[in-house]
């Protein structure tokens, strides 16, 4: 990002995050879009925050909910640079590591858990602590399964209920 504009595509070790937002055609359905657009400008004015705080890039918003979210973490190479043409040009990364975190996302509907990292992530925590290991799941598109770690959530960090991000509690 350094490079601005224009960058070339560059082989990277990174860990990719995805944050799946659960429901959103029920919510969208039930509010106005100027209340779902609010609503996605505070989730992510939020999110944005927290990862440029951590050093962090956020790339790409994408949701499909707002009620509970889904985490999705994997580590491994990736290639970073910017695509399009004709003027318009964005900021993405591809490869296999951003396709295995995104195949997470189906075992966290599978699993019931709200947090889940790849064995290649946990093994890279400095502190991996309380973490669970689900038997290998098979993933969509992968020719292996999977071992995946969940994340212990307290009870209140992931609600059914409508959000109120402008709420302290």
């Amino acid at each position: 990002l350094t490079e601005g504009v224009v960058l070339e595509p560059t082989l990277v070790e990174a860990t990719v995050l995805f944050l799946d937002i659960r429901h959103f055609t029920d919510f969208s359905e039930s509010h106005t879009p100027q209340e779902v657009l609010t609503l996605l400008n505070d989730l992510w004015g939020l999110l944005v925050l927290i990862v440029r705080l951590h050093g962090w890039h956020p790339n790409k918003f994408l949701g499909d909910g707002l009620l509970r979210v889904g985490i999705e973490i994997h580590t491994g190479s990736l290639t970073a640079g910017t695509v399009g043409g004709g003027g318009r040009l964005e900021f993405t990364v591809l490869g296999n590591a951003v396709n295995t975190a995104a195949r997470i996302e189906s075992a966290t509907k599978q699993t019931g858990t709200a947090i889940l990292l790849s064995a290649v992530t946990a093994s890279a925590l400095r502190e991996p602590r309380n973490l669970t290991e689900h038997p290998s799941i098979e993933l969509k598109g992968k020719s292996e399964p999977l071992v995946l770690y969940s994340v212990p959530t307290p009870a209140h960090a992931f609600h059914t209920g409508e959000p109120n991000f402008h709420d302290a509690n």
